[in-house]
């Protein structure tokens, strides 16, 4: 196989193994920007992206090419429709950084209960007390209140399940009598927000979803409680949720992702001791990066061996046999 792989960014040894032992060029590129991709794409047919910008003006220019490997789950950084037009196949990576996001996921939900973040601050700084004069809770008998019930939030529910949380969630395309027994679908996310102590988004960045959550959902918890988002910033408004902090309508946060990325270093959250940030670092495990890897690379392969990919995600004009 002669065909040549573009990786605007390097990734770990495994993916790009898998491509190597089935006769594939791998070209690492020059830089993760539109101009370095433009510069470096003309002569291949496979392209393996992490969170690298795939505009309309790099798929048009890019005359060689039939598939793109996305390094992970997320498509808002690959212009979809552009690839439609153009018969250019994009496949995922949709079952290697499930554990690990939702792993994260959990991780947040107790440094926040816990003040763990706070705590450790304080003693660093020689107050002992802050033992008890920051009192932290419990997840156990806490209601969970999920976002979105996909691959994540299941794994994420079963997991908090056996932390004695009870789950509840809303996802209009999960069918009702599918759900596991300990979990409850509700009609609605006002429904699911209303009844949550916590709750843990797991959306997709779509226009319905865009700055979709704000106020008016945090107003409707129960109590003032938690929100943990490991999906994609853009479906929050931040501002609100900055406002709900500090007017005490939430507790507290745990954000791994940001409207935009890198955030800002005076983006006012960050001045909040009630919000713990990571940096969209949930994914980036040893393990999920080997997975992502070995998955990207298995959707180029089979496009360009002629094989219908398991995870192809967009619907080419150039239909895949």
């Amino acid at each position: 196989m002669s065909c040549t792989i573009l990786l605007p960014k390097d990734i770990r040894n495994k993916g790009k193994q898998y491509l190597l032992d089935r006769g594939y060029h791998l070209k690492i590129g020059r830089g993760r920007t539109e101009e370095d991709i433009l510069a470096d794409i003309a002569d291949c047919e496979g392209l393996l992206v992490c969170n690298d910008p795939i505009t309309a003006k790099i798929l048009r220019h890019a005359n060689r090419l039939k598939v793109i490997g996305r390094h992970g789950i997320g498509l808002d950084n690959i212009d979809i429709d552009t690839a439609n037009q153009l018969g250019i196949a994009v496949t995922n990576a949709p079952f290697a950084n499930v554990n690990s996001v939702a792993e994260h996921t959990i991780a947040l939900m107790l440094a926040c209960v816990k003040h763990l973040i706070i705590m450790d601050r304080n003693l660093h700084m020689g107050n002992y007390e802050c033992r008890s004069q920051l009192l932290g809770c419990d997840l156990s008998g806490k209601t969970l209140g999920l976002i979105g019930f996909g691959r994540i939030g299941q794994s994420v529910g079963k997991k908090a399940a056996a932390l004695g949380m009870h789950i509840i969630a809303y996802d209009p395309f999960f069918p009702k009598d599918q759900a596991p027994s300990n979990v409850r679908l509700l009609p609605s996310w006002d429904d699911v927000f209303s009844k949550s102590d916590i709750i843990s988004l797991h959306l997709p960045a779509t226009e319905e979803t865009r700055r979709s959550i704000g106020m008016e959902q945090f107003k409707k918890m129960k109590t003032a409680g938690w929100l943990i988002n490991t999906s994609r910033g853009s479906i929050l408004r931040e501002d609100e949720l900055y406002q709900a902090l500090e007017q005490g309508v939430l507790a507290g946060a745990g954000l791994d992702v940001f409207e935009t990325e890198p955030p800002s270093p005076d983006n006012p959250l960050f001045s909040s001791d009630k919000v713990i940030i990571t940096p969209h670092s949930a994914a980036m495990t040893e393990e999920a990066m080997d997975q992502m890897g070995i998955e990207a690379a298995m959707g180029i392969d089979d496009v360009l061996s002629g094989r219908k990919p398991a995870w192809l995600v967009n619907s080419p004009v150039h239909s895949i046999q």
